[in-house]
Formats: structure tokens, sequence, C-alpha cells
């Protein structure tokens, strides 16, 4: 059985990472199991970036524009996802926006195609 307390629970969508990173904690506060998961739970970039030694992307070297996602703004931060992009020869222009206002069923309703 793999150790429980040095094991990773891989995010690979922000807003359901952020529900263990923020959301249950809040939600939670007191539950031993709740801060647990949050301080194991990284996200796809954090994992490789972070926490495997010597890992190198393959080399793509391109430009990107990149629009972070609303949970890595206001939970997780962008910083690792930045820094694996780099590593992989990316230029990435960040964009300096918020929400792309698609979450829920906004960006399927009638009127809102344009936005």
């Amino acid at each position: 059985m793999a150790d429980q307390q040095n094991a990773y629970v891989v995010g690979l969508e922000p807003s359901c990472t952020a529900v263990f990173r923020g959301d249950a904690p809040e939600l939670f506060p007191h539950d031993e199991d709740v801060d647990r998961l949050r301080r194991q739970t990284v996200t796809l970039a954090e994992l490789l970036h972070e926490h495997i030694p010597g890992w190198r992307p393959p080399q793509v070297r391109r430009t990107a524009r990149v629009q972070t996602h609303c949970h890595q703004h206001a939970i997780m931060g962008f910083k690792p996802d930045l820094a694996v992009l780099t590593a992989a020869g990316v230029n990435a222009d960040v964009l300096e926006s918020g929400c792309c206002g698609l979450a829920g069923n906004f960006g399927f309703e009638q009127g809102h195609y344009e936005v």
C-alpha cells in the first residue's frame, strides 16, 4: 500500500483542484483529513515542476497566447504552469485577463456568444 502521507492528488482541472485547496478547508476548517487533502493536492504543472527532480518537457519552441483559469487567479497561482511552458521553449504571452465568463451555462446561453 502506498504511503498516504506522501502521496499526491493531481488535479487536472483548476476548478476541481480549487475545491480541495480552497473550498473544502473553508467548509471544514478543523477536519484533519481535509487539511491533509489540501496539502497533498497539486496541479499537474506543480507535480512536474516542483516534485519530480530532473523532469524536462519536450521542446516545442512556439509562441502561445495564454489565458489563466479564474481559479488559478484566485486560489492556485500560475507560476508552475508558466515554468513548465518556459522549460518547453514556449514564449508565453500571458493575457492580463480574469475569468473567461464560460463557467456554468453562461457560454451556452443565447446572446452570450459575442461575449
